[in-house]
């Protein structure tokens, strides 16, 4: 496999794996959210197919963001961009 399409790949799956991080983050907390209220006596229901579907969403906007991005940083030079400080 070209570099190119190794650096490509490398962002997509840190892109995906930081997006897993945060919806299953988001998942836990909200299922603590529902506990906390139901201690109080609110009816509110939350069910796995709701965390999932509503975690989908992020994941694949997030996904779509994450291709330009990475499709621009395998084309670039990889000796060029380690020697480039920036500011």
């Amino acid at each position: 496999m070209p570099v190119k399409k190794k650096i490509r790949n490398q962002f997509i799956a840190e892109s995906i794996l930081l997006l897993l991080t945060g919806v299953i983050i988001g998942g836990v907390g909200a299922k603590l959210v529902v506990t906390v209220l139901a201690m109080f006596k609110v009816k509110v229901s939350l069910d796995l197919f709701q965390i999932c579907m509503v975690g989908l969403v992020p994941l694949c906007i997030g996904f779509i963001a994450s291709v330009g991005p990475a499709n621009i940083a395998g084309k670039k030079n990889i000796t060029t961009l380690l020697r480039t400080e920036y500011s």
